[in-house]
């Protein structure tokens, strides 16, 4: 009974540093944060929301640590992998994103499209386009219609010498909203054996 009490009273505390934080009180909110991981240090919703805030504030490394700790203590908190994973994939620490992703991705059985679309992203950028292709693939066959990802597929082919699947899927994109044509034509136009050359109503009338 007294561990519930005292997880009551940090989740109170806990509900107070969000409001200072979010009424631009930051002093406060980092106050009752650092009151709290000395009085509640293996209660991981403390750390959790410590690293969100210091997170918010730009202390990356703070909010890192921190997000560790969550995890240290609740190897299932899937909220704080999805906070750390985000650090690093904002600072380009690809390896480490990566890393933090597929653990999601175990936690959640294979299928949470965000994540799938993330580690696309990471694998592009690492130029390791066949597996990008990979998990845009399936990613797409949870969302069929999502037009980033059909874009990105088709960079990824493009990157890959498939030159007819590539057009494929900027065409798939462009009809499902013409609005983005100009995005398109930004990814088709930087990729490898691009379309460089093509004038804009060329890469146009390709596309229709």
């Amino acid at each position: 009974m007294k561990v519930k009490m005292n997880t009551i009273t940090a989740d109170k505390k806990i509900y107070k540093a969000i409001v200072a934080f979010q009424t631009n009180k930051i002093q406060s909110a980092n106050l009752i944060f650092k009151n709290l991981i000395k009085t509640h240090p293996k209660y991981a919703p403390v750390h959790y929301n410590a690293g969100v805030f210091y997170k918010n504030i730009g202390k990356f490394a703070k909010a890192i640590s921190l997000f560790e700790t969550t995890i240290n203590l609740e190897k299932n908190y899937t909220n704080a992998y999805f906070e750390l994973g985000s650090i690093y994939f904002k600072n380009n620490q690809l390896d480490k994103a990566e890393n933090i992703y597929l653990k999601i991705l175990k936690l959640q059985n294979n299928n949470n499209k965000e994540v799938l679309f993330i580690l696309g992203e990471i694998y592009q950028k690492k130029n390791n386009f066949n597996k990008a292709i990979t998990y845009y693939r399936k990613c797409l066959s949870i969302d069929q219609n999502d037009t980033k990802t059909i874009i990105n597929l088709g960079y990824c082919y493009q990157q890959t010498d498939k030159e007819k699947k590539a057009i494929a899927q900027y065409r798939m994109a462009y009809h499902a909203n013409n609005n983005i044509f100009f995005h398109i034509m930004k990814m088709m136009v930087s990729g490898k054996k691009g379309f460089l050359f093509l004038k804009p109503i060329e890469l146009k009338k390709l596309l229709s």
